[in-house]
């Protein structure tokens, strides 16, 4: 529950008080949190705000600083002052690179060594924990928080043309882009070096999940210590001394994971949010009534867009159960395990459109089974020659890194991407909601695991399914929700509920209602890029039923994220 900032001038000059107060007034505008500490010396100016139960700062005896988000979990005891005081310790960047390698929780941080004239500023082993950086005019600025740099009065908001395109295709951007060039995102595994006095400053990778072994098989010895894994993942995180809050919805990821977390608490309150009946909350009532858990059902009016974590913190903050107050707001979610151990979107028709000597024809078809394909008919023709063909290189780009495995390539470009961006929504509003997330799934001895694995065992939740079965027996014996095509659960619902991936006809409410949205978009700049005229014409489709234009909403939301100065 906490995020950061800073400021180095690359020439070695001191930054001045007016360039610190208009610095540190921006991050608390953009928070709307105070700040918590800052540190300025010489060139360098740092500031964090943290509202967690432990200080996420620490300066060693030694003079060095470091600044956490997240919890790096450097040894068994998860403790982030352990950790603070490693970091702090680190006198090279071989040993910045052999302790980060260390770690298996979800972070990001920086460090200042001041006995080599050295700042660090690293993320976690996927990702996840974002670091954006903007290097500029002499400047080199970076933050947890991607709005802390758009909202800055000196940034450059020229837009990335391959970063924009690829954020309208899949909603994210690819490899370390963001939709704008002067501003980019640590990328797996990465972290910045930066010496004083010397203009470069240099991105180095500390870990790389591509470079693991692949094994020829998988044996029955490598489901266990899966298994054994992701126990031990819960076992570092947990604090058995308080209750346990959850994410509770009606598939396998938050079963698995709350039937794991009840071996070592019995008191665990899950969560689940909808608009009405479904697999999705029958199914999650129906195992918390079986588990023993404090289970909340809200049914919501709308749920469009939606920010779980708001809704949960909110949810919290309504409850009256004296077991919440003064509850720092730590959920367990399942993020990350239907993709890492569930192989979602990875399908024998993928593979063979990869593997076929066509090399546009076969991105083509990756990019439209992943529903990443560019949708030009919407764009302006001006806007279009900007943009035409720079997912087809992004993505091409990405998925070489396995070029002997068609398979564990696609797997990689989900993880590192994907995956990677899953949470992005999460961190960049955590300063609203305050809620920490406890990600198992995420645990990096977990996913070095899942990497020595061969990738078709993934598929269809084959492996998954072997792994659920170690998990608790209660977890198996009510109805779950299962992807289509994949492993069906063997337990049939004995009631008609609405399927999360139904693709039944939208009725005349919802049309309206989501005509009416994009009217009052038309004046967004969103259509800086799209032809109004177009997209008017098939939202307009839309709205008597002629077809399902549904997308245009997520392509002018997407285009919207761009900030323009």
């Amino acid at each position: 529950m906490t995020v950061f900032a800073g400021i180095i001038k690359k020439d070695g000059n001191t930054i001045g008080d007016e360039e610190s107060l208009e610095f540190k007034a921006c991050l608390e505008r953009v928070s709307k949190k105070v700040i918590s500490f800052e540190f300025k010396e010489g060139s360098k100016y740092l500031l964090t705000i943290n509202f967690s139960k432990e200080k996420n700062y620490l300066t060693g005896q030694n003079g060095c600083t470091s600044i956490v988000s997240g919890a790096p979990i450097l040894t068994s005891s998860n403790s982030l002052y352990d950790a603070l005081s490693e970091l702090n310790c680190v006198n090279s960047r071989d040993e910045l690179e052999n302790t980060l390698g260390l770690a298996r929780g979800v972070f990001s941080g920086v460090s200042i060594d001041r006995k080599n004239s050295k700042t660090y500023v690293y993320t976690d082993k996927l990702g996840v924990r974002p670091v954006y950086y903007y290097d500029f005019n002499g400047h080199i600025i970076f933050s947890s928080l991607l709005s802390f740099l758009e909202e800055l009065p000196t940034a450059n908001l020229a837009i990335d043309e391959s970063g924009v395109a690829e954020l309208v295709s899949f909603g994210y951007c690819l490899s370390n882009r963001t939709q704008y060039r002067y501003i980019k995102r640590l990328d797996a595994g990465q972290y910045l070096d930066i010496t004083d006095d010397y203009e470069d400053v240099l991105v180095n990778n500390y870990w790389d999940y591509s470079s693991i072994p692949v094994k020829e098989s998988l044996q029955d010895i490598d489901v266990k210590e899966l298994y054994e894994i992701f126990i031990e993942a819960i076992k570092v995180r947990i604090d058995a001394d308080k209750p346990a809050v959850a994410f509770l919805s009606g598939g396998l990821d938050s079963r698995a994971l709350t039937s794991c977390l009840s071996k070592y608490t019995k008191d665990i309150s899950t969560f689940n949010f909808g608009t009405q009946k479904s697999q999705d909350n029958d199914y999650a009532k129906q195992y918390a009534i079986k588990a023993r858990f404090n289970h909340h059902e809200i049914i919501l009016p709308k749920l469009k867009f939606p920010n779980w974590s708001k809704l949960i913190s909110e949810s919290l903050d309504e409850k009256t159960d004296s077991k919440f107050n003064n509850l720092h707001k730590v959920v367990w979610s399942g993020d990350g395990g239907s993709v890492s151990l569930g192989g979602v979107y990875i399908d024998d028709k993928l593979i063979k459109s990869l593997k076929n000597r066509d090399e546009k024809e076969s991105i083509s078809s990756f990019l439209s089974q992943l529903n990443g394909a560019f949708p030009e008919k919407l764009f302006q023709k001006r806007q279009l020659r900007r943009f035409k063909g720079k997912v087809e290189i992004g993505t091409r780009n990405e998925l070489q890194s396995y070029p002997q495995d068609t398979t564990k390539a696609i797997y990689h470009f989900l993880m590192r991407n994907d995956q990677k961006r899953h949470l992005e929504l999460h961190f960049e509003t955590i300063c609203q909601h305050e809620v920490e997330l406890e990600l198992p799934f995420f645990d990096s001895v977990f996913i070095e695991k899942l990497y020595s694995l061969p990738a078709k065992e993934l598929m269809y939740h084959k492996l998954y399914m072997d792994w659920f079965k170690n998990c608790p027996e209660f977890s198996r014996l009510t109805p779950w929700q299962t992807y289509p095509g994949h492993i069906p659960c063997p337990i049939e619902s004995k009631t008609e509920l609405s399927y999360q991936w139904d693709n039944g006809p939208i009725n005349k409410a919802e049309l309206k209602e989501i005509f009416s949205d994009y009217l009052s978009l038309l004046n967004s700049t969103a259509f800086d890029y799209i032809d109004k005229a177009k997209s008017f014409f098939f939202m307009g489709a839309h709205r008597l039923g002629l077809g399902n234009y549904s997308y245009i909403m997520n392509v002018i939301n997407r285009l919207n994220k761009i900030k323009n100065k």
